[in-house]
């Protein structure tokens, strides 16, 4: 039997727009693809969910892993936060190509509203359609409403800015999804054409060397970390709130938070904080006994009775997966400073 993971479809989804009208399923040519969007993988801005190769109910993304939701036919590239969507993070071109579509109306509210009921807009959000020849589209969803910066029938090179990462459509994160079509076929960039698992069929990647390098498979996936004088929130982290370099010597108490993707039983977590003298304030080890799709952990330390020392205050979380050929770990270290 194929892996499914519990959580709801309804948390993510992201669909097609539009609808190639040819039946081609393989292409002779066709050009590498760059990576959609302007930021550095792993640093400020993370692969979230993977294309589902299974079929029916079951889900199954190219390495065998469950990196993705039920029937997510595209990449996910997630940013860390709205903070960062509202300050711009700019949608690339992934090859030549022509706009054959736009739409750039949809608010950038997400799937559930400010009063907890779901929206009613199209999956795909504001999007963008790119033809590259042979058969071959782009298709670019969850864009910023007002920020989609070309036109229909505009011939546009691979890197050109079509507008920004986003928060419409049926999506609860700001990211882009990227959807690849060859003729009626949806394909996985990483695998390309006719490769199916469980098949003796040769992969054929479709991105380009610098991008193979930088998208390196993860198990799991450490995004984002965040300092408050205060307490902190699910909301918070989301927004951005959290982002500090430099905390009042007045606040009550520190807290540091994290979110993890795809974090499966047996995974073991370690949250800690550190004095600037390297001396532990608070520290946490978390043994996960089922799947969480997108997990928030957070630790906290009260004012000592002395105040805060000045200095640089550490945050440090990893995240180890013991089960399988091979450990794998990832760790994050974020600092704060605290000044009298």
């Amino acid at each position: 039997m194929l892996p499914s993971r519990s959580f709801p479809r309804t948390v993510l989804i992201a669909g097609l727009l539009f609808i190639a009208q040819s039946g081609i399923s393989v292409a002779a040519d066709f050009p590498k693809l760059s990576l959609p969007i302007d930021c550095k993988l792993g640093e400020d801005c993370w692969l979230i969910n993977y294309f589902d190769h299974a079929p029916e109910s079951a889900i199954l993304d190219y390495t065998g892993g469950t990196n993705l939701y039920d029937e997510h036919k595209g990449i996910d590239i997630a940013i860390p936060d709205i903070k960062s969507m509202v300050q711009g993070v700019d949608v690339l071109a992934v090859a030549d190509g022509t706009v054959l579509a736009i739409r750039d109306h949809i608010p950038d509210v997400g799937s559930i509203d400010r009063d907890g009921r779901r929206t009613d807009f199209p999956k795909c959000g504001n999007a963008v359609l790119l033809d590259h020849g042979n058969d071959l589209r782009t298709q670019y969803c969850h864009m910023r409403r007002g920020s989609i910066s070309v036109d229909i029938g505009d011939k546009i090179k691979r890197g050109h800015k079509i507008g920004l990462v986003g928060l419409s459509g049926f999506t609860n994160f700001p990211h882009i999804h990227l959807a690849v079509s060859l003729g009626e076929d949806k394909i996985d960039p990483f695998v390309g054409p006719g490769w199916k698992p469980g098949h003796e069929d040769t992969p054929r990647p479709m991105w380009t060397e610098e991008v193979r390098k930088a998208a390196i498979y993860q198990p799991f996936v450490l995004q984002s970390t965040g300092f408050t004088g205060g307490s902190f929130t699910k909301h918070g982290l989301l927004q951005g709130w959290y982002s500090n370099t430099q905390i009042p010597a007045t606040a009550h108490e520190l807290t540091f938070g994290v979110v993890a993707y795809f974090v499966d039983p047996g995974d073991e977590m370690i949250v800690e904080i550190k004095d600037s003298q390297g001396k532990s304030l608070a520290r946490e080890t978390v043994i996960f006994d089922a799947e969480i799709q997108r997990h928030w952990r957070s630790i906290s330390v009260d004012q000592p009775k002395a105040g805060w020392g000045s200095g640089s205050y550490t945050g440090f979380v990893s995240l180890k997966r013991n089960n399988g050929p091979q450990p794998q770990e990832q760790k994050l270290i974020r600092r704060i400073k605290i000044d009298q």
